[in-house]
């Protein structure tokens, strides 16, 4: 059977059959073969099978290279080495099976990406799987997980990797509306509907008409606006504020929340037949600190991406073993927001485990076990405010988190920074 290798750096990172008569190989989504690096062509290059092998004809702006030499049509043998953008695809006649996930070496495994997001771990591979089955499908879903591990990039993906990918896509923080407009934002107004309405206003369920909305934060919805929801999912219809007739609307739902919904059901501040609405297809993105096999692969990344242009700046082994050991407790954004600051620090091209400054762990009670989660968010937030004296931007990068996520939390744990200025 012919495989490909795939290499990045000169490291092999995966191995997967070739099968078929006719392979595309780009960046489009219906590509056989996906890429994500902007400098490779929504449709790069197509291998057709000619006389028991394969004949490359490239279709890029940027050139496909075979054995480094610039290639418009040139028929493969065994042993040659595609060049597309930062890849090198290897071709070779083994008779191992192997399926995309097989990687050549454990240690040199640099990673998998799917759209905007990365990963090597299984948490994150069996996550891609799950996002790729649900793009496929007209489900709602909803993507359960803590703060800053990338549930908007994976509602981003499903979008993306689906029939609506050429339709809008409107992201909404449920947990950063004041609750006194949150109504008119989901559902839009009329005007005059009530005071300082003077226009129309079309909410974000008509402005994603025909494609995917993203409600962040779901658990932060008031009740009473939990029952408009449902309604408007159900029927697929909704009223303005203020309006006096229905409104078809073609939209599919994506959810997010950092909280226990089961948990909210049963105290009653999470109306239980919404919640089966929304749990249709659950996807649960983990914790950083329980994928620790993707912190150096993502450290690297925003690297390369927030180093200044036309410098090339690395981590020392030491600064990878830091990071490796530290538990992240702001997940991915955490990870970038060091990164950022290391490079500001660093005094040379090369990161030493000195210039990545994680935050120490919060030394209080949570860590005896004496408070539930609630509390221990809590307590975490007071502990960043008086650090930081009260500052908002500055705790939420303590934390981790974005700044409209900490507001919506110090609303909710009834938080007010002026005591800690």
């Amino acid at each position: 059977m012919t495989h490909l290798i795939f290499m990045r750096d000169k490291e092999a990172v995966l191995k997967r059959p070739i099968e078929g008569n006719r392979i595309t190989i780009g960046r489009d989504t219906t590509c056989d073969i996906q890429f994500t690096e902007p400098e490779i062509s929504r449709l790069h290059c197509i291998l057709e099978r000619q006389n028991g092998f394969y004949r490359l004809t490239d279709q890029s702006r940027n050139g496909t290279f075979v054995n480094q030499k610039r290639s418009s049509e040139v028929s493969l043998r065994p042993g040659d080495t595609i060049g597309i953008g930062p890849w090198s695809l290897e071709i070779i006649s083994d008779p191992t099976p192997a399926t995309e996930e097989t990687f050549v070496h454990e240690k040199q495994k640099k990673g998998i990406s799917l759209c905007s997001m990365l990963g090597v771990s299984k948490a994150m591979r069996n996550a891609f799987q799950l996002i790729r089955k649900a793009a496929a499908s007209h489900a709602t879903v909803c993507l359960v997980g803590e703060s800053g591990t990338g549930k908007e990039l994976a509602a981003r993906s499903i979008h993306d990797l689906g029939e609506r990918r050429d339709k809008p896509f409107v992201a909404v923080n449920c947990g950063a509306i004041p609750q006194n407009l949150i109504e008119s934002l989901l559902f839009g107004h009329e005007r005059g509907s009530f005071t300082g309405a003077t226009d129309r206003h079309s909410g974000v369920f008509e402005e994603a008409n025909g494609g995917t909305l993203f409600l962040d934060e779901i658990g932060e919805m008031p009740v009473d606006l939990q029952t408009r929801l449902l309604r408007v999912l159900e029927t697929q219809t909704l009223r303005r504020v203020g309006g006096k007739s229905d409104i078809k609307v073609n939209v599919r739902l994506i959810a997010a929340t950092n909280r226990n919904l089961d948990e909210m059901v049963a105290d009653g501040s999470f109306r239980r037949d919404l919640f089966y609405r929304l749990y249709i297809f659950p996807i649960t993105l983990a914790p950083l600190r329980e994928r620790r096999d993707d912190i150096q692969l993502l450290a690297k990344h925003f690297l390369q991406m927030l180093s200044p242009t036309g410098e090339q700046c690395s981590l020392s082994n030491e600064a990878i073993t830091k990071m490796e050991s530290h538990d992240w407790r702001g997940n991915v954004r955490e990870l970038k927001n060091v990164i950022q600051r290391a490079i500001l620090l660093s005094k040379n091209k090369n990161i030493s485990a000195k210039e990545i400054e994680c935050s120490p762990p919060i030394q209080t009670a949570v860590e005896m076990g004496e408070l539930n989660l609630e509390d221990q968010e809590k307590w975490s937030i007071i502990d960043a405010l008086k650090k930081t004296r009260g500052n908002q931007a500055k705790a939420a990068r303590h934390l981790g988190i974005a700044r409209t996520t900490l507001a919506s939390k110090l609303r909710r744990h009834k938080l007010d920074t002026k005591n800690w200025r």
